[in-house]
């Protein structure tokens, strides 16, 4: 997808909002998209598109402030936000 052919290509959607971007990515050919929204009930809103339109193996709506996100495990040992940094961001 997008030229990577030897790695997969993890998009990140800041402001998801309705996820309607992070779909539009995945079908374009991300294997992952990481939809990062801050408000809970938009959060809540663009994970019922998201399943209801079938990108829920492929889009993953995450609830958090983006400027708090972290890629790396945390130092007392909770498990990081996203499983690594991305490779295109969506803003």
């Amino acid at each position: 997808a997008f030229g990577y052919k030897d790695k997969e290509l993890f998009v990140l959607d800041v402001g998801a909002g309705t996820g309607i971007l992070s779909m539009m990515a995945a079908k374009a050919g991300a294997d992952k998209v990481g939809a990062i929204e801050q408000t809970v009930h938009m959060a809540d809103v663009g994970e019922e598109a998201i399943v209801m339109n079938g990108y829920f193996r492929e889009v993953t709506m995450i609830n958090k402030n983006s400027r708090y996100m972290k890629a790396e495990p945390y130092q007392d040992g909770r498990r990081p936000d996203i499983e690594r940094r991305a490779d295109m961001l969506i803003y």
